[in-house]
């Protein structure tokens, strides 16, 4: 068969459980349950890692964090070959649309791209964007804040800052472009390409900040902070805010397929949709992602849309990314749809090498954790002391079995590559801040 089109969306943030169709009761995401009908949802497939770089890392480079380099402090992606320079060289145009900071060339996701937009909100006029110096406030809204507000848009093109401290007060604009606004830049972007192309598109709808958090009763400290919070807000609340993003989130994908059908792209297309990482909501008492190996974390949400007439089997095994990775490149170079039949794996893997934000938490191990799946048994493993922390079902026989596979010589315990980071410009810097990264 012809080499299909294939369509990427990564849904960043995402849990699994408000996708997969056994814990989605409530229906949050009602047009990707369509999707599935079309296609196959694929159980327990695990990302591998709590958080965008090392995640996109291995989606891109086909490897674990530990492989590839990609991960830790080092955030820059700079594999041998992306799975954007693969598909190009199988004569695919190769478009990207992404509102993560993370996955822009600032970083090198570029690679392999005829074209990746980064695409962020814009600001009325020419300065800094102000809304770090207004989640000050947001978070201690004292006479003392206001003042170091004023301060900072005096300090520098004071009227620039000032108009545009009063546009984001009014607006509560979010750090990054919003759903529906990005799948309509996705779509004339397609309607400029040919076929067969790689379309990859990065939402952020599903990641902190939340369009909702500001009728909370109380903040919520996200990520590592939230380990050393003195209270923890309410889950069901935050949950609830959690799930209205999510389902905007939705509504946009279904505008984006029901393009691909008057299209005329969506029968004949090859159309996956994941998440990267999950989303902590309370779980182990910890609020974000990153850092930590829970389920909660690295579990994700994976559907596949095949060109129609295609089936995709699944077997009950564990899954990764990877595998994500490896059926794309081998179907855009022989066609064989069968690849994206994921293959037995004993177990899969993912890593966190040290705390992916600052911190002074002490007691957080600079080597890390790997966590170690199989059929039956969940488990992490601390790569300081090389013990077993967390495991399920909590048995002997389950803890031996994945300090079996921990202590094989094929699984690396270190980054291959040393920590090495260009700096990156002020905006950049801004927009990692608003969403969480310090």
């Amino acid at each position: 068969m012809e080499s299909p089109d294939i369509f990427l969306l990564v849904l960043d943030s995402l849990r699994y459980d408000y996708v997969n169709p056994d814990c989605n009761e409530s229906s949050t995401t009602p047009n990707l349950q369509k999707l599935i009908d079309d296609g196959t949802y694929l159980q327990e497939t695990y990302s591998t890692g709590s958080w965008t770089v090392p995640a996109h890392g291995s989606l891109f480079s086909g490897m674990l964090p530990s492989e590839s380099g990609i991960g830790g402090e080092h955030r820059w992606f700079d594999c041998d070959e992306s799975l954007a320079q693969g598909l190009r060289s199988q004569g695919y145009e190769t478009i990207g649309v992404s509102t993560n900071p993370w996955i822009t060339s600032d970083f090198g996701y570029d690679e392999g791209f005829d074209k990746l937009y980064s695409c962020f909100p814009k600001l009325p006029f020419d300065s800094r964007d102000p809304r770090k110096e207004i989640k000050k406030i947001d978070g201690e809204s004292s006479a003392d804040t206001y003042w170091e507000l004023m301060k900072w848009i005096l300090s520098d093109n004071r009227f620039n800052r000032l108009g545009n401290s009063f546009y984001s007060l009014l607006s509560n604009r979010l750090p990054y472009t919003a759903a529906d606004e990005l799948t309509n830049r996705a779509i004339r972007e397609i309607e400029r390409s040919g076929s067969p192309r790689f379309f990859f598109v990065n939402y952020m709808d599903a990641h902190e900040p939340y369009t909702e958090e500001s009728r909370l009763d109380e903040d919520v400290t996200w990520n590592l902070d939230s380990v050393v919070a003195s209270s923890q807000p309410d889950r069901e609340a935050v949950s609830d805010v959690y799930a209205t993003d999510v389902r905007f989130l939705d509504q946009a994908i279904g505008t984006f397929i029901d393009y691909l059908k008057s299209a005329g792209l969506y029968k004949d297309s090859l159309l996956v949709i994941l998440g990267d990482h999950g989303q902590a909501l309370g779980e182990h008492d910890y609020w974000g992602h990153g850092t930590f190996l829970y389920e909660s974390l690295i579990k994700v949400p994976v559907i596949v849309k095949p060109p129609e007439g295609i089936r995709v089997s699944r077997s009950g095994s564990p899954m990764s990314i990877i595998d994500v990775h490896d059926a794309i490149k081998e179907v855009s170079k022989s066609g064989d749809l069968e690849a994206l039949s994921a293959t037995d794996r004993d177990y899969v893997v993912a890593e966190s090498f040290g705390a992916h934000e600052s911190t002074n938490i002490e007691w957080i191990p600079d080597d890390g954790y790997r966590a170690i799946i199989t059929e039956d048994t969940f488990g992490i493993v601390n790569l300081g002391t090389e013990e077993v922390e967390l495991v399920n079902p909590p048995t002997d026989e389950g803890k031996r079995g994945i300090e079996e596979i921990a202590d094989r010589e094929g699984l690396i315990d270190e980054l291959t590559t040393e920590a090495g980071n260009s700096r990156v410009d002020d905006a950049v810097a801004d927009r990692l801040e608003q969403l969480g990264y310090k």
